[in-house]
């Protein structure tokens, strides 16, 4: 019996067996509301009261899962004074989820807007939070690990968000390899 238990926790304490972690950068579409400042993640000439930012994130589980969960987390401002906001990620304001699994060949992302509710006090429109929710999974996938293959997006959106389907990206393609001296940096 000592000897089974030996063997096991020989076998559990193996590196190769263990889930690998890793710090990385995980960008969240924030509000600013109760700020004074406003962003331009959208462009120069779309300024909203919304940026994306970087936290860093420990994130222990399968590519790209953990990191695509890890966007849709809750987030509060350090030091936010009292009155604050409690939450300031806009994806858990309007109750959006996101969803990804491993694939062979191609990565599926859920971008579940369906039960969204964006109230006039958000600042932010449904097109928006959908361009700010890819900019994003796009800055988090590829800063955050990436293996080469796509990312395919399957959107749900609410009965009245239907006619930006057709504006919204299917798929993130892969970052391009380089090769040469400069792949070695």
């Amino acid at each position: 019996m000592k000897c089974l238990l030996a063997v096991l926790l020989l076998v559990a304490s193996m590196p190769w067996l263990q889930a690998e972690r890793d710090i990385v950068p995980i960008f969240q579409p924030l509000s600013l509301l109760g700020t004074e400042l406003e962003a331009y993640p959208l462009g120069q000439d779309e300024g909203i009261c919304a940026d994306v930012m970087a936290t860093p994130a420990i994130v222990s589980s399968a590519y790209p899962e953990a990191i695509v969960q890890a966007i849709a987390l809750p987030h509060r401002f350090y030091h936010a004074p009292e009155g604050f906001p409690d939450e300031s990620n806009l994806l858990v304001l309007a109750g959006a989820r996101l969803e990804a699994a491993w694939g062979e060949e191609r990565h599926p992302v859920t971008i579940d807007f369906s039960q969204v509710s964006l109230e006039d006090r958000l600042g932010v429109t449904l097109d928006q939070l959908c361009r700010l929710t890819v900019l994003c999974l796009s800055k988090s996938l590829r800063q955050g690990y990436s293996d080469g293959k796509p990312i395919d997006l399957q959107w749900k959106l609410p009965p009245n968000g239907e006619e930006l389907l057709a504006t919204l990206p299917a798929v993130l393609a892969p970052e391009p390899v380089e090769e040469g001296p400069s792949a070695d940096r």
